[in-house]
């Protein structure tokens, strides 16, 4: 039986956390005339979707002055800023259909048990099957940290 097009079997790398889909869209960068395209991720592959789910991924960081533990103390932590960010971020209320999701996955920061941290990170990923909701679940995250943290947040790392 032929095929209308040719048919292309690729594997990809650098899809997860910041990596921010760079295997997929380098796919689709170089050969500009692609005319559909399957996707098979995971491991005991049972069903088949038929719909893309949108993610945008954000990295924020909270700066403080640092200092001591004990001698500066009283003084700005980047990481409790980070917690309060990450408490109310839980608050969050995406819902449930169209399916819409989010998680801060990775959080770092500081340089010692006894220091003052002056630099927190998160990674946080969002997810819906709705290009709208995802949007709607952006916004309200990102006005909610801008709000009340000073941030800098590195942007362009959506992906759909």
């Amino acid at each position: 039986m032929a095929t209308v097009g040719d048919i292309m079997l690729a594997g990809t790398v650098g899809e997860e956390e910041l990596g921010n889909l760079r295997g997929v869209k380098a796919l689709f960068r170089d050969h500009a005339d692609i005319d559909g395209f399957i996707s098979i991720d995971g491991l005991g592959i049972t069903r088949v979707v038929n719909q893309a789910t949108g993610s945008h991924r954000y990295e924020f960081t909270c700066k403080g002055p640092g200092g001591h533990s004990f001698a500066e103390f009283g003084l700005p932590s980047a990481i409790h800023a980070m917690g309060r960010a990450i408490a109310k971020i839980s608050e969050l209320q995406p819902p449930s259909d169209p399916k819409t999701t989010f998680t801060v996955g990775t959080v770092s920061g500081g340089t010692s048990v006894n220091a003052i941290a002056a630099e927190a990170r998160m990674a946080v990923d969002m997810r819906s099957n709705s290009e709208q909701e995802l949007l709607k679940l952006e916004a309200r995250l990102l006005e909610l940290v801008r709000r009340r943290w000073p941030t800098k947040t590195r942007a362009g790392n959506r992906t759909r």
